[in-house]
C-alpha cells in the first residue's frame, strides 16, 4: 500500500495530485461515467451526453488547463477539480462521486485551487453552477464567496488576499498549470477544437 498520501478512517487517499492527459484519461472517463445526469448537469451547467463528455475530454487534452484529483479505494478517482484561467480569475469546476460526498473533499479541492491561484498572483477564485445546486452554493458561501444569480445560473467569487490560504495548508506544494456567460470549464467553449485524426 502506498504510504505517502494521508489516509482517513474510511481508507480514502486524501492527497491532491495533478492529473495529466492522456495518462489519466481512463480515470477521468470513469469518474464522469459514475456521475448521474443531474450531477453532470450541475458540473457542466447543461445536460450533456456521454458523447459530449468524450468531446470535452478530447478538447481538454489539447489544452493546458490543469486538473487535480483525489483517489480513493482501488485508486478510483473520487473527486476532481479542473481549472481555467481568464485574466485575474481562476475558475474551478468540481465534482465528487456520490459515495464520498460530505467528507470535505470539494472544499479541499477549492482551497487547493485558491492556493494555486494566489501563488500565481491571481485575484479571484470563481465557481460557476446552477441556482439549484444547493450543496455547491452552500459551500461557496461558507468559504466566503460572493454569490450572484442570473437566469438560473450562479457565480461564486472569492477575492484572494495574500493570506487567504496558507501555503502548504493541505500538505501539497504549489504547482503550475469569468463571468456568467460562457465560463471556461462548462462545455469546453474556451478550449481549442480537437485536432483531427491523421488520415491513414
Amino acid at each position: 500500500m502506498r504510504s505517502d498520501p494521508a489516509m482517513t478512517g474510511d481508507n480514502v487517499l486524501t492527497g491532491i495530485v495533478p492529473l495529466h492527459l492522456p495518462r489519466d484519461r481512463e480515470a477521468l472517463e470513469a469518474h464522469f461515467a459514475a456521475l448521474d445526469s443531474e450531477d453532470l448537469r450541475y458540473r457542466f451547467c447543461a445536460s450533456i451526453s456521454t458523447a459530449g463528455v468524450t468531446r470535452y475530454l478530447d478538447r481538454l487534452s489539447e489544452s493546458d488547463f490543469p486538473s487535480f484529483g483525489i483517489f480513493g479505494p482501488e485508486l478510483t478517482l473520487i473527486a476532481l477539480s479542473q481549472l481555467g484561467q481568464a485574466g485575474g480569475e481562476l475558475e474551478v469546476g468540481v465534482s465528487v462521486l456520490p459515495t464520498f460526498r460530505r467528507r470535505g473533499l470539494a472544499r479541499a479541492l477549492l482551497e487547493y485551487a485558491a492556493s494555486h491561484a494566489r501563488v500565481r498572483g491571481l485575484k479571484t477564485l470563481l465557481i460557476h453552477t446552477l441556482v439549484d445546486n444547493t450543496p455547491m452554493l452552500s459551500l461557496a458561501r461558507v468559504m466566503g464567496m460572493r454569490v450572484e444569480m442570473v437566469n438560473g445560473e450562479a457565480d461564486g467569487r472569492l477575492r484572494l488576499r495574500a493570506d487567504t490560504v496558507a501555503e502548504g495548508k493541505l500538505g501539497m506544494p504549489g504547482r503550475a498549470s469569468h463571468p456568467l456567460q460562457k465560463p471556461a470549464l462548462l462545455l469546453g467553449q474556451w478550449l481549442p477544437p480537437a485536432k483531427p485524426s491523421p488520415s491513414t
